[in-house]
């Protein structure tokens, strides 16, 4: 089956799917100030870990290692999860109380790193 930087077209698929739903919510939510509790509190951590893993592992197969195929190992992911994770939902609102940190956004950003590491890192 073809490939493009190492990923089959569902694989592409399945992630403008992902940036779609996220970027529809971000729009509903501040263009047109429709709310869902739930929605806007856990969607975009759960949908940020495989896109920003996806980005990843494409600038890695793209620009490193150009002429072998990679796959992100899974100490990497765990450590990206854990950054971002540290960053959003403890830098954050230390720094600007506007943000809130909350566990069930970790638990989120580890769920979207599980759905990559299946789905996306072959």
């Amino acid at each position: 089956m073809k490939t493009y930087l190492g990923w089959k077209k569902s694989q592409w698929i399945h992630i403008s799917v992902i940036f779609l739903v996220l970027l529809t919510h971000q729009i509903l939510e501040k263009i047109f100030h429709l709310h869902h509790t739930w929605v806007d509190s856990y969607l975009d951590p759960l949908l940020c870990m495989p896109l920003f893993l996806s980005g990843l592992l494409l600038e890695r197969r793209w620009l490193i290692y150009p002429k072998q195929e990679y796959h992100l190992p899974l100490l990497h992911i765990i450590v990206a999860t854990i950054l971002i994770s540290l960053i959003a939902e403890l830098l954050f609102p230390y720094l600007k109380p506007a943000f809130v940190g909350d566990i069930y956004d970790v638990v989120c950003y580890f769920i979207g790193s599980l759905y990559f590491y299946i789905f996306f890192n072959r």
